[in-house]
């Protein structure tokens, strides 16, 4: 765990982000307590659970959901970076900007982002297949796009929401396939090369 409030526990919880992920094995899961975490950088296969996004700061008594809800006031907040060696991962309920891959170089495959609020930036580098995002909420002027010559195979995103009303998605180069499923977003933006599939949107 990283940023839990209550007494630390030896071996479960850090101060940072990089230090459970150096203490962690392939597989593990990290929670992400409330708090604005800078960079993170995955490089291990890791499952990263956050508090959710668009949380209410201002419940209190009654109206709060749970007894428990007032702990939560502040989001996981992050620019969240996978590296290679990421491969497998998954991610659910933070908030902040997400790059997939550091350079052309990198080669990640398997990648989910899931109910994440995705602020200013979605950006890719090098080569990623299966690359999945779902249930995902993109913030106003967001789109998923490419550094350069990255290319991505089986990019698929389901069941998202954009802010904006621009492209919810604007990639350059003929170096895309994947499809887009039930969102709703004002646009879409690909070379005409590219293949995605798009429908119930």
């Amino acid at each position: 765990r990283v940023g839990y409030w209550g007494p630390p526990l030896s071996g479960v919880d850090y101060a940072t982000f990089a230090l459970a992920q150096t203490a962690s094995a392939n597989g593990d899961t990290i929670y992400m307590f409330r708090g604005n975490y800078s960079i993170i950088s995955v490089t291990k296969q890791l499952t990263i659970i956050g508090t959710g996004y668009l949380l209410d700061s201002l419940l209190t008594g009654a109206s709060k959901g749970n007894s428990f809800q007032q702990t939560f006031k502040t989001p996981s907040n992050g620019f969240i970076i996978f590296d290679n060696g990421s491969d497998n991962s998954k991610i659910y309920g933070m908030e902040g900007n997400i790059q997939i891959g550091v350079n052309a170089s990198s080669n990640l495959s398997n990648i989910e982002i899931h109910r994440c609020y995705i602020t200013s930036s979605f950006s890719f580098n090098g080569t990623t297949l299966n690359t999945k995002v779902y249930n995902c909420l993109f913030g106003n002027s967001v789109s998923i796009s490419n550094n350069g010559a990255a290319t991505s195979t089986n990019l698929h995103i389901y069941n998202c929401i954009s802010l904006s009303v621009s492209d919810i998605l604007s990639w350059s180069g003929n170096n895309l396939t994947g499809e887009l499923v039930n969102s709703t977003c004002g646009g879409l933006n690909v070379n005409n090369a590219s293949t995605m599939v798009v429908y119930n949107n």
